[in-house]
């Protein structure tokens, strides 16, 4: 999944939520700037700009998954 152009913000198993400005993480609470490569694998929850739900992880060894969303008839 390519979180820097459909995620809006991600949320990690350690509780620390960063906002994805292209290929950079910007942590929310001290402004401390990652790369998403490098915290990738630490992601539990990715949401886009509308604050859905598009991809989720239950554990740190398991795949970052898609979420399906709704579809509004």
């Amino acid at each position: 999944m390519e979180l820097s152009t459909s995620a809006a913000e991600v949320s990690t198993f350690d509780g620390q939520r960063y906002l994805i400005k292209g290929a950079l993480a910007v942590n929310s609470n001290n402004g401390k700037i990652r790369r998403v490569p490098n915290i990738y694998y630490d992601i539990r929850n990715a949401v886009n700009h509308q604050k859905e739900l598009i991809a989720k992880r239950k554990n740190p060894s398991d795949e970052l998954c898609k979420c399906h969303q709704a579809k509004v008839k």
